[in-house]
């Protein structure tokens, strides 16, 4: 019988992914803002006998490029407010949010060995939620995620979510609250995921 709680996790990470698919696309409309205002500069330097780089210099000269760039900063806004709603209630969530949402890309994360790589960077907010999780684990039950023998690099996400010591940890309160306060932390109105810790 699967877990309530993975039950839960598998509601919370579709919505994720829905949110996903808009900052996805979201992000190619920005991608494309960007290569408008660019041939629109190639065109503007062209007319004027100007370098790109000059007209991009002063594109508030520029109405085509006051438009387009206009354009592009609220796409930004609002990629970056699905950003800011995307938020992983729980460690079995964000796991199985970074297994679903890219599984069929080059960048999958499939397996324990892809979760550490994908959490090795410096201040990444990744890297400060698996360093949190693993450090917890290790003071309160003796479990480092990072020993490949019993955690091997080839297990899949999955196997290590569904683990009852991680079930347990996300059915106990004590542990959802610490791991809420950085998940949920805001600087005033601005929405600042794990930056407090």
């Amino acid at each position: 019988m699967i877990s309530p709680v993975i039950v839960k996790a598998e509601k919370a990470v579709e919505k994720l992914l829905i949110a996903y698919r808009e900052y996805r696309s979201v992000q190619a409309h920005i991608e494309e803002l960007k290569k408008e205002q660019l041939a629109a500069a190639v065109d503007l330097s062209k007319r004027h006998g100007e370098k790109i780089s000059a007209i991009l210099s002063k594109r508030e000269s520029y109405p085509a490029l006051q438009v387009l760039g206009g354009r592009q900063i609220e796409e930004e806004a609002h990629m970056q407010a699905i950003s800011d709603v995307m938020t992983f209630a729980d460690p079995i969530v964000w796991m199985m949010y970074k297994y679903k949402a890219y599984l069929e890309t080059p960048g999958a994360i499939c397996t324990v060995k892809d979760l550490k790589k994908h959490c090795i960077k410096d201040d990444y907010i990744c890297t400060k939620r698996f360093m949190f999780l693993n450090e917890h684990l290790k003071r309160n039950s003796g479990i480092d995620l990072t020993d490949v023998n019993r955690f091997p690099d080839d297990m899949l996400l999955p196997e290590l979510y569904g683990q009852e010591f991680v079930i347990a940890l996300v059915e106990n309160k004590e542990f959802l609250h610490l791991w809420e306060t950085h998940e949920y932390y805001k600087e005033g109105e601005r929405v600042a995921k794990w930056e407090n810790i």
